[in-house]
């Protein structure tokens, strides 16, 4: 089976089921087209306005990449049971290359601070933080420990197993008002919907 193949068996093996089963005494209820909507704009999922494909329960997104030479990346995402925490699996090929495989899980729960700057510098530098709900922020942090965690597999045979890590930070990047409203908008959503005081206050 060649690499092309292989990869699209997996991808569309992992993108057809969820990520895990529940327990059978746990309620799980498809979360809100607009709780879904919300986590697409935090992780940088909508940033071309297109549309996901989507079955009711979880939406794919895919780049459209200019160039042909470019990586291409699918994303499945899913939210069940909590609305708090979101799971996604993607999946990014280099043309002539072997996919990568990442399952990432974020749970906004565990959020116990958020910042925003007005632009990259003022990031790095942590110069002139801004309330989240500033209308110049372009760049927001939240912050908590083991925030967001991701396992990632190669799929080239190389690779010695599955290689897992957790970042206490998960970083927004607004590139204009319009996508700046959308993501104060999912904060907001969010905010009220998991109690996340750094952000609704």
């Amino acid at each position: 089976m060649n690499r092309f193949l292989a990869t699209g068996v997996i991808a569309i093996t992992i993108f057809a089921a969820p990520l895990q089963a529940p327990e059978a005494h746990e309620p799980v209820d498809p979360a809100s087209i607009d709780v879904r909507h919300a986590y697409a704009t935090l992780l940088g999922l909508d940033l071309e306005g297109e549309e996901p494909v989507t079955d009711g329960e979880t939406d794919v997104y895919r780049s459209s990449p200019d160039s042909a030479q470019a990586p291409r990346l699918v994303t499945r995402l899913e939210v069940s049971g909590n609305a708090c925490l979101v799971r996604t699996t993607s999946a990014l090929q280099s043309p002539g290359g072997w996919a990568v495989l990442s399952l990432t899980r974020v749970d906004l729960r565990k959020v116990e601070h958020a910042v925003a700057y007005a632009s990259v510098d003022d990031l790095i530098a942590e110069h002139n933080p801004l309330a989240p709900a500033d209308p110049g922020a372009r760049q927001m942090v939240l912050e908590g420990r083991g925030l967001s965690c991701t396992t990632r597999i190669s799929l080239d045979g190389a690779s010695r197993g599955a290689a897992s890590a957790c970042e206490d930070r998960l970083d927004i990047s607004m590139i204009d008002d319009q996508q700046a409203a959308r993501v104060r908008a999912a904060l907001e959503l969010m905010g009220r919907k998991c109690g996340i005081e750094a952000v609704v206050r």
